[in-house]
């Protein structure tokens, strides 16, 4: 991407009295060539005229003195930055055939279906905005996490609960959830809502009736802006509502979105697998962000790489198993 020169802007800096010198920080990813102090005005509207240091002169601003002397009163020192826009980071080169598919790859091959340099520093984002939409969509195979969590014991009043791993999505099939023996054998666990178990403890005139196999409920927690942006869960927790007075110990399968990526080398099952799609989706976006009509085609593109993907993952979880009818 070209520099774009000749590019300037101003800003005002407050500056207080005694003072002799101020540093101004520059917009990234603005880079400034040379900086100007043209005014300085103050209550009794004094104009003074300041020149930078220049050698202090880097991409993130410049010290303006203001030739040695303190500043007299509270004034506004205006500072103007000449310089051009910084080129986004380019992604690295991937050599024809080498078969590596990853964060950086996938940002050139957007980059070569786009062609918007303004929209390349962006490339990043909408990739990664379009492998949390597809793992919203479906829960994939990759996406099956096993975790084992500890209940209690509270000092026997009951309602216990313990926090599941910050990017889980949702319980897998039955039995979701084990009770861990102290052989190491497995018990099923009866996943049920919390209301139900809290109306079969009151019907009991408050008094917690052991049953077996266990029975524990899944709540989930309101999200946070920063967990929705990531696709992070919504504060999913394990419970149950019976006193504990020793370790109760539990195994949780479940899928878990995978993590975010960020560096070149960086790369996702879904990436991998599923290249086209992601890449389809990730066009989509792209394109919508400048209501592009564009957008619509690479969508129903998308929606065909999606369910070719789809049925595959579907069929690689009964394959080779025998199903009796």
């Amino acid at each position: 991407m070209p520099q774009i020169l000749n590019l300037q802007y101003s800003v005002e800096v407050p500056v207080a009295e005694g003072q002799t010198s101020v540093v101004v920080s520059t917009a990234v990813p603005f880079v400034p060539l040379s900086a100007v102090c043209s005014t300085m005005s103050g209550p009794g509207g004094m104009l003074i005229y300041g020149e930078p240091d220049v050698s202090t002169l880097t991409q993130n601003g410049v010290t303006v003195n203001f030739n040695g002397s303190p500043v007299d009163g509270n004034q506004t020192a205006i500072i103007t930055f000449y310089g051009y826009v910084a080129p986004p980071t380019p992604a690295p080169v991937i050599p024809s055939g080498s078969g590596v598919m990853n964060f950086g790859a996938l940002q050139a091959r957007l980059n070569r279906g786009v062609l918007r340099a303004d929209l390349a520093p962006y490339y990043g984002d909408y990739i990664n905005q379009a492998l949390i939409e597809i793992q919203n969509r479906r829960s994939w195979t990759c996406m099956k996490v096993t975790e084992q969590v500890t209940l209690g014991p509270g000092g026997g009043y009951g309602y216990e609960l313990t926090a599941l791993q910050n990017n889980f999505k949702e319980l897998r099939r039955a039995p979701a959830i084990n009770f861990i023996a102290d052989d190491g054998g497995m018990i099923p666990a009866k996943v049920v809502f919390e209301e139900e178990e809290i109306f079969r403890v009151w019907a009991w005139s408050g008094c917690p009736m052991f049953v077996w196999p266990p029975r524990v409920f899944l709540v989930r927690g309101a999200p946070t802006p920063t967990q929705m942006a990531a696709g992070a869960s919504v504060g999913a927790s394990v419970g149950i509502v019976e006193p504990l007075i020793e370790t109760f110990n539990l195994s949780v399968n479940m899928f878990a979105y995978l993590p975010a990526l960020s560096s070149y080398t960086d790369t996702s099952p879904l990436l991998t697998a599923y290249p086209s799609m992601v890449l389809a989706k990730a066009k989509a976006i792209t394109f919508s962000e400048i209501n592009d009509p564009q957008s619509d085609r690479n969508e129903a593109e998308f929606e065909r790489h999606f369910h070719s993907a789809a049925a595959q993952d579907a069929y690689s979880e009964v394959a080779g198993r025998k199903l009796r009818m």
